[in-house]
């Protein structure tokens, strides 16, 4: 667990003392780079890429029983895997989205639609009504975000269901989901779509040779589609360039509002989605309690005088640990409490 990509997620979640009482601030920072990257591809570039940028922008981690699996933004799920004989040799698992198999079901269709459409207008929409509102219209425009229309914000929801929709029936018609293992050069190469050597050399740091990285693709067909389509700019397609970038704007909204203010909250107080929020906690607290062991039985056997200096230092970190839990305002009461008790016990 020494990539860098998961020890963010891992350290991230419990440094909240920024976040203020609402996550709405930082998230319409990030949205705003997240746009401001698309309309660049759409200028400057004939298809649609997944950079380094926007990678870590659209990233989630999504739990499984072996690991942590990332989520980049309801187009597909990435995996990363050492030998277990070499730690040095490091394999790319890609996927379709885990949701897509997991469920069965398209994911934006176990939502209400008027949610969908009210959880976007809550966000980039035009009303000023109430001091929230006029708020976050502030933030928009300090962070060169434009306002969506009513027209715009049924747009956007309805070009996102329909591109998961189609990519959901893409994978469901596939039955043969046996895996193929590529080279760096034959990845970049097959699917361009993925900027596959920024996102390699930065999120697998430690690696001595991204050259000698395995890429294993498991449903290509449903890959060759998606690659295909990224280089469409026809919008009476059900996936193209433009389709791409708003179902992305669509899916971070939906994924990120449970944490982002009490309004928010309202309309969808409970996300399918396995946020940061929710997962890292848990992921940070074992690890700790394992760290914590490990670092014992390392030094224990050099004297009594270590055991104390360690003592001083768990309860100093556990004492850190709990008062950045609770001053995680984008975490409930009950979440905060069961956190805290396990770090105390």
């Amino acid at each position: 667990m020494n990539y860098k990509l998961i020890k963010n997620y891992y350290s991230s979640c419990v440094d909240v003392d920024t976040y203020g009482e609402e996550g709405i601030p930082f998230f319409l920072k990030d949205l705003a780079r997240l746009q401001r990257e698309l309309e660049y591809q759409k200028e400057w570039k004939d298809s649609f890429s997944i950079s380094t940028n926007i990678f870590n922008l659209i990233s989630y981690p999504h739990p499984t029983t072996d690991g942590l699996v990332i989520d980049i933004g309801g187009l597909f799920s990435l995996e990363i895997f050492s030998d277990n004989k070499d730690s040095t040799k490091k394999s790319l698992i890609l996927t379709p989205p885990k949701a897509f198999t997991e469920t069965g079901n398209i994911p934006l269709k176990e939502f209400e639609y008027q949610n969908l459409i009210d959880l976007t207008s809550s966000v980039l929409g035009l009303q000023n009504h109430t001091e929230r509102d006029r708020r976050r219209l502030r933030l928009m425009e300090d962070n060169g975000i434009k306002t969506f229309t009513s027209e715009r914000i049924y747009n956007a929801v309805d070009s996102a269901i329909t591109l998961q929709t189609k990519l959901f029936k893409i994978t469901d018609s596939i039955s043969d989901y046996g895996h193929y293992s590529y080279s760096l050069s034959t990845a970049e190469r097959l699917y361009p779509f993925i900027d596959w050597t920024s996102i390699l050399e930065h999120y697998i740091p430690n690696a001595k040779d991204t050259l000698d990285i395995s890429i294993q693709i498991y449903n290509i067909e449903y890959f060759n589609e998606l690659g295909y389509y990224a280089t469409i700019d026809d919008p009476s397609r059900p996936i193209h360039m433009d389709a791409i970038a708003k179902y992305l704007t669509v899916y971070k909204i939906i994924t990120e509002a449970p944490n982002l203010d009490s309004e928010l909250r309202q309309l969808m107080p409970d996300s399918p989605f396995q946020t940061r929020a929710s997962l890292c906690v848990e992921k940070v607290l074992d690890r700790f309690g394992l760290a914590a062991g490990r670092f014992y039985a390392m030094i224990a056997s050099n004297g009594e005088s270590d055991k104390i200096n360690l003592d001083t230092i768990a309860k100093n970190i556990k004492s850190a640990l709990i008062k950045r839990i609770r001053n995680a305002t984008w975490l409930d009461n009950v979440t905060k409490e069961s956190a805290i008790k396990k770090v105390c016990d």
